[in-house]
């Protein structure tokens, strides 16, 4: 349905031309207004698509949106803040033009328009960062959120709830240095030896 519209309205006219009624014309008008219960819903997905944040490279997110309700929306628009830890980056977002300028800083608030999405239609659309260097040691991955609107013309979304989409993305797991054969001998060998020594002081004391 057309975005905008909130009702129906409807009205019959019945007319006679007056030759069964002594010549005289009747005519009779009725009207009625019947609500539209029917509203644009709209859906918004994100992904990281399973990368990890290193510093200094890029995180590119792809966020999916459709309209899944019974109505055409207008106006709609994504919004996103640049994730702690990150600058935006408009070349990795690029076709897309966001807002904020290319290397805004974490906390910059951005939007893209969309414009018109009508019911069953939906799209994809691209939001990049830049992993600071060196990381903040206080973190334990990039914290992302976005939310999708419409202008409200045809009244509130029904699920707001799925406006929203959050993504976290986690830095490289800190592995735990493995010992070869050697390595692990002369580990063994210390330990016997710092035992030793200790025995040795025990027995001497």
């Amino acid at each position: 349905m057309t975005s905008g519209v909130n009702f129906i309205d409807n009205t019959v006219t019945i007319a006679d031309d007056g030759t069964n009624s002594l010549g005289f014309s009747v005519t009779a008008t009725d009207s009625d207004t019947t609500p539209v219960n029917a509203a644009p819903d709209m859906v918004l997905g994100k992904t990281d698509n399973n990368v990890t944040a290193r510093p200094g490279q890029p995180v590119v997110y792809t966020l999916s949106y459709q309209n899944v309700g019974t109505q055409n929306a207008t106006g709609v628009r994504i919004a996103e803040v640049v994730p702690i830890g990150t600058t935006f980056s408009a070349t990795d977002s690029a076709p897309n033009i966001w807002t904020c300028p290319d290397g805004s800083p974490a906390g910059t608030y951005c939007v893209l328009t969309i414009g018109a999405v009508n019911v069953g239609t939906s799209g994809r659309v691209l939001f990049g960062v830049v992993v600071d260097q060196p990381i903040d040691s206080k973190l334990s991955n990039i914290h992302n959120i976005a939310l999708v609107t419409d202008n409200g013309i045809s009244g509130p979304d029904p699920t707001p709830d799925n406006n929203l989409a959050n993504e976290d993305t986690p830095f490289p797991s800190k592995k735990i240095p493995s010992l070869n054969f050697w390595g692990l001998l002369l580990l063994i060998t210390t330990m016997i030896l710092i035992q030793y020594h200790c025995s040795r002081r025990k027995i001497s004391a």
